[in-house]
């Protein structure tokens, strides 16, 4: 049995199977989304653990000075997470400062006073680390990192 179609009916079925492969693309990734939602996240979502928010990506500072480095997580009072600091890759890292308003214990917020008694910010490039840890829970460790340029005052 030969199927004799046209070069208008065969471009018609052409694209009508363009079409129902767009809509079924589509329904797909709108229940993607859609579960994703559901979940309480989305794929444009991005939930940082941890950030460096001074100094600035990028920031000129002051070499061989203190420098007090700052950011913010996603701790709270109740949770038992820490953050720690290293700069330039001396090791070991540092302990930060809970600053967040539940206490001691709240890494929400946290501060870091960069001296020589641990190292300082040398001419040139310099590299900025932050790891946020939970004891309870190892898979929420998070990083971040910042580069910043010293300088002479």
């Amino acid at each position: 049995m030969k199927i004799n179609l046209g070069k208008g009916k065969l471009v018609m079925l052409f694209a009508f199977g363009i079409l129902i492969f767009t809509l079924w693309s589509n329904v797909d990734a709108y229940a993607q989304n859609r579960t994703a939602a559901v979940n309480g996240t989305t794929s444009s979502q991005h939930i940082s653990k941890i950030k460096i928010t001074l100094p600035t990506r990028g920031q000129q500072v002051p070499i061989g000075k203190d420098l007090t480095i700052s950011g913010t997580s996603m701790d709270n009072a109740t949770s038992n997470c820490q953050v720690y600091v290293i700069v330039n890759n001396v090791k070991p890292y540092q302990n930060a400062t809970a600053a967040g308003t539940g206490g001691a214990a709240d890494y929400s917020k946290w501060n870091f006073a960069l001296t020589s008694k641990y190292t300082t910010i040398k001419q040139g490039d310099n590299r900025i680390t932050a790891r946020f840890e939970c004891v309870d829970n190892p898979a929420s460790k998070g990083f971040s990192s910042v580069n910043v340029t010293g300088v002479k005052q």
